[in-house]
């Protein structure tokens, strides 16, 4: 199964395409404008994408940089968050930027999981991908329900695709760790997806920020 990804370019040039420069990349970053850091963040993502690069080095560089990306996601959030329509022009600004990170996160675990099933990787680490391709795809939703925005068809094609694959190799309940997001909690990926659905039935939309705290929870 594929998922429609961009074609791989022999002229694309990430800063980064290990964990090792990931770091040194990031330690000449400044957190103090999340703004530019997640523009930042986005261009090198888009690039590596791209770029053909080992599976375990891309997935390496995805989980390095969980920590920055929720940061300038959460931070840039809150200048579109509840915001009535139309958009101010900043705040328009700021809700496409989320999205497009979340977007290049995607398509990284994405690249991941074609070639994790191209080279006959084990069911936990297909199902660690699929995992992880899912909580992205979630998180873009409710960053999306933040900003009284649906979800385009390519999300729910990524998602149902994602289940799809999960249960034709036979790894939708297969319990894998996620610490970042789920702590010392095992989570599958029916269980993520189930989640993403869930949100999508409760009408959201509706909810201000507390409350929708709580039916994420």
């Amino acid at each position: 199964m594929t998922f429609n990804l961009p074609p791989l370019d022999e002229t694309a040039t990430p800063l980064f395409a290990n964990i090792a420069d990931c770091k040194r990349w990031l330690g000449d970053q400044t957190l103090t404008n999340p703004g530019l850091l997640q523009r930042q963040l986005c261009e090198q993502l888009d690039k590596l994408n791209r770029k053909k690069i080992p599976l375990r080095d891309r997935f390496d560089v995805l989980e390095g940089l969980h920590v920055q990306i929720a940061y300038v996601q959460e931070e840039v959030s809150k200048r579109f968050t509840a915001k009535s329509f139309p958009y101010l022009a900043a705040e328009a600004e700021a809700f496409a930027a989320n999205m497009m990170l979340w977007q290049a996160v995607t398509v990284g675990y994405l690249r991941c999981l074609e070639d994790a099933a191209a080279s006959g990787a084990s069911p936990n680490t297909l199902a660690t991908l699929v995992e992880r391709a899912l909580v992205t795809l979630h998180a873009c939703q409710l960053d999306r329900v933040r900003g009284f925005s649906q979800p385009d068809a390519e999300h729910w094609s990524r998602l149902h695709r994602l289940l799809t694959f999960a249960e034709q190799n036979k790894i939708a309940t297969t319990a894998i760790g996620d610490k970042v997001n789920y702590g010392e909690q095992a989570v599958t990926p029916l269980a993520v997806y189930a989640e993403s659905m869930l949100l999508h039935a409760a009408s959201a939309h509706e909810f201000s920020a507390r409350p929708l705290n709580w039916v994420v929870r």
